[in-house]
């Protein structure tokens, strides 16, 4: 997931989750979150993930309180129509 330059000047932080769709019961499992910033360029690697097809979403702090609220940035990957 590429950050635009309207996220990066006002993210404090950007939460990335791998996302998957059981086949078989429909549920939703989230098997890693990473947190990444400035500091670390806002580069992140999701690993050790089970086999599967992924939906990472991305939720940017720009106020910096520490959560992800609803007036904030959210990325998905891949985009979603």
């Amino acid at each position: 997931m590429n950050w635009n330059a309207d996220v990066i000047n006002v993210s404090r932080s950007i939460l990335v989750a791998a996302v998957m769709e059981d086949p078989e019961t429909l549920e939703l499992t989230v098997p890693r979150v990473v947190v990444t910033t400035e500091i670390e360029e806002y580069a992140y690697k999701l690993f050790n993930l089970p086999p599967g097809d992924f939906l990472i979403v991305g939720f940017s702090d720009d106020n910096g309180d520490g959560e992800y609220d609803d007036d904030e940035g959210i990325g998905v990957y891949p985009g979603l129509l």
